[in-house]
């Protein structure tokens, strides 16, 4: 194909199953072919450079989950992972048992956040 005037990419597999990248570019001369000039890659080349790749990508990947990991529990450790956890223990305790609500639920009214305003709704007695 690159005799006859165009350039010619190519893959090619050897024996080792290793990938071969090439590329047949005519030569031309007054619009006349006069030879071709062929670039190829080294045998596996381009598996090494995807092979990289795809531990660049991995390591990457562990790296978000360790991150991941380290805010779940430092969120879990939060100022209102406590008051969520005892908020729901006294909803637990309300759904079997509609009097305990009165003496199991826990003191958070005073929070001016999104805990404050739950406890703010559980009537007291």
């Amino acid at each position: 194909m690159a005799l006859s005037g165009s350039a010619t990419p190519m893959l090619l597999v050897n024996e080792k199953g290793e990938q071969i990248v090439s590329m047949a570019v005519p030569i031309q001369y007054r619009k006349a072919v006069q030879g071709v000039l062929l670039l190829s890659t080294r045998p596996g080349e381009i598996d090494e450079i995807l092979a990289e790749e795809r531990n660049s990508i991995h390591r990457a990947g562990a790296g978000g989950l360790r991150g991941d990991a380290a805010r779940l529990a430092s969120c879990s450790r939060a100022p209102i992972a406590g008051p969520m956890r005892r908020l729901s223990e006294a909803a637990e305790n309300v759904s079997f048992n509609i009097n305990a609500r009165a003496t199991s639920c826990p003191s958070s009214r005073h929070r001016a956040d999104e805990v404050g305003q739950m406890a703010a709704v559980v009537p007291r007695r």
